[in-house]
């Protein structure tokens, strides 16, 4: 190529590294002069700028530039960067995971304190069964004093007949006188002892208010309810009075009789005696 392909040629290297879409006026090629030895009829005229860019060859950009694939020694600087970075963040993470394991452990071996009490493990109370119950029922039971019980029963009897009998002087059979600790050389009791307690008093009465079946009303009452009010011992008697229709004191001893037909004499008054409930003063 000669220098005048070069500086004034259709190529311009700076045409194309600018872009520029058009060659400017210095770039288009010249006109080509003619030779002296030639007639020229006449003088052309000039050619007009639009004429000089119709007639210039058009322009052809550029192919687009690619870009060149890195080189194998600067994809393996990448690539170990990447590498690199991915081992940081695994060994962080395991660094994180291992000091959560050790502060859990170092939660766990830590004693509690006063603030924080040890929970007390569940007790479990033992399934109650009728083996383990009934050894408590008897000892209840073993408790319970028979003699302050029969006292009980007796007061009990006493306020629920006292309202019933009306003293005024009639007659009476009285068939039982007893305090506790007397004794009575004409009678027993369950054990053959001639002294009651509280639990023969008890069961004497009810034996003479159930064993009566003709009618007659039996009650329970004190010696201090009626009459002079009498005491044995510094003691009011639990007494048992049989209330019949008695006009008299033959009526009174016909009924004993006929009551305790297998007691005569001393016994018999003993077991059934005439009284008078007359009020107390």
């Amino acid at each position: 190529m000669t220098d005048r392909e070069t500086s004034g040629g259709l190529w311009n290297l700076s045409a194309l590294i600018t872009g520029d879409a058009e060659p400017s006026a210095s770039q288009a090629p010249p006109a080509s002069q003619p030779s002296s030895d030639l007639a020229v009829p006449s003088r052309p005229e000039p050619a007009s700028p639009r004429s000089q860019q119709q007639t210039a060859s058009p322009w052809i950009p550029p192919p687009p530039t690619v870009a060149s694939a890195p080189s194998s020694g600067l994809h393996r600087r990448r690539l170990m960067i990447v590498v690199g970075s991915a081992a940081a963040v695994l060994l962080a993470l395991g660094a994180t995971v291992a000091s959560v394991n050790a502060a859990t452990d170092d939660t766990s071996s830590v004693m509690p304190t006063a603030e924080q009490p040890i929970a007390p493990y569940p007790t479990v109370e033992p399934e109650q069964t009728p083996d383990n119950t009934a050894p408590a029922e008897t000892t209840i039971e073993e408790t319970i004093d028979p003699e302050q019980a029969a006292l009980n029963a007796l007061n009990a009897q006493h306020d629920q007949d006292l309202p019933t009998v009306s003293f005024h002087g009639q007659y009476a059979a009285q068939l039982a006188s007893k305090t506790l600790g007397i004794s009575d050389p004409y009678q027993t009791n369950r054990s053959g002892s001639h002294i009651f307690q509280a639990t023969d008093i008890l069961e004497e009465h009810q034996a003479l208010r159930e064993g009566t079946t003709d009618g007659t009303a039996v009650v329970l009452l004190k010696s201090t309810d009626y009459g002079k009010r009498q005491v044995y011992n510094g003691e009011a008697l639990w007494v048992t009075f049989a209330l019949g229709d008695f006009a008299n004191r033959d009526d009174v001893l016909a009924w004993c009789g006929n009551r305790f037909p297998q007691m005569s004499g001393a016994e018999l008054g003993n077991q059934c005696a005439v009284r008078t409930l007359a009020p107390a003063p």
